[in-house]
């Protein structure tokens, strides 16, 4: 039986209403989409990464995929000596599958890092950061079983000119306490699209008010040779949420070179949804990851367990500043 206009209209809409928020399983990966507060949260002059996520290439002739590329770095700007500033921006691109949504965006922030206590080993972070997105739809890139919309017409016409447009702010604090020589604790909350503002275009579609909530304790023993990571991400969108679990190890083969590699393999799991798989490797202020997610739920009926791959990398710059050496002048005579 052949699917008619009407009905692929409302349901195009439907699945542009509910197009799914960004998300990854990686999370430290994608700071800056987790959370306003981590501009400038490193050691180091600049960083710039990358992540990319794909998922349900099993279940959908287009799977969904999203990118992100970001960059940040710390100033030497603060209302104290020992304070300082991180500014950065984002733009992510996010392909919703069959149907050829399209959401892409820029993000710019600014994070103000406050250090509180003796030899400044807790720091308080707090951040803002603006975001413009677009959402659109390609339809000739729209997969569907027969072509119910194709051969031009009104309806046609209204959603290949669909073109939406919204601003947004969004919020984070964030605490990082060192423990000991190496370890450390972090936990935060960032409040995303605080505006709650609606996309305009062929119907009313708001992007919801999206709360993030993490805590991260990471463990360095045996002479730094080991470093154990325990983290624990929940977020909740209009009435939806969810909790990940993860534990990552890691292994520095040679502790005593600087930089050198670091290799590390975890697991998590994302609650009623997904077994998550990790591999982690370092070298050189080079960061990368795999992430796997292998579905648990009932829709693994549909996609064979096969739920989303990330490959994620970062890079953080150390610029070594020129020494400032004043002139000598040799006497001739001696």
């Amino acid at each position: 039986m052949k699917i008619k206009v009407p009905f692929a209209i409302l349901m195009m809409l439907c699945f542009i209403a509910k197009s799914q928020d960004i998300h990854f399983t990686n999370n430290r990966f994608a700071p800056l989409q987790w959370s306003p507060a981590g501009f400038g949260s490193f050691e180091g002059n600049m960083r710039v990464g990358s992540l990319y996520r794909s998922q349900f290439s099993d279940f959908i002739a287009k799977p969904y995929e999203t990118m992100v590329v970001y960059g940040d770095i710390p100033l030497d700007k603060g209302f104290r000596a020992s304070d300082w500033t991180g500014v950065g921006i984002q733009i992510h691109n996010d392909m919703a599958g069959d149907l050829a949504v399209r959401n892409t965006g820029v993000t710019a922030g600014l994070t103000y890092h406050y250090t509180v206590g003796k030899n400044y080993k807790n720091v308080f972070s707090l951040g803002a950061s603006y975001t413009m997105r677009n959402r659109s739809l390609d339809v000739s890139k729209a997969v569907f079983p027969e072509s119910p919309v194709s051969g031009g017409g009104n309806d046609f016409n209204k959603l290949s000119e669909f073109n939406a447009l919204t601003h947004n702010i969004n919020g984070g604090l964030q605490w990082t306490s060192k423990i000991g020589k190496y370890s450390r604790f972090q936990t935060g909350v960032s409040l995303l699209n605080i505006l709650n503002r609606s996309f305009t275009g062929i119907t009313d579609n708001v992007e919801g008010r999206r709360w993030n909530v993490h805590a991260i304790y990471t463990a360095v023993t045996n002479n730094q040779k080991n470093i154990f990571d325990y983290g624990a991400f929940y977020s909740t969108l209009t009435g939806f949420s969810n909790l990940s679990l993860q534990f990552t190890g890691r292994r520095n083969l040679k502790p005593k070179v600087k930089d050198g590699w670091v290799v590390g393999a975890g697991v998590g799991y994302r609650l009623q949804d997904a077994m998550q798989l990790l591999a982690l490797a370092s070298y050189k202020q080079w960061n990368m990851s795999i992430a796997y997610d292998l579905t648990v739920s009932d829709a693994k009926t549909y996609n064979n367990s096969n739920g989303a791959i990330e490959l994620a990398l970062y890079k953080i710059f150390i610029f070594n500043a020129r020494p400032d050496v004043k002139p000598v002048i040799f006497c001739p005579q001696l």
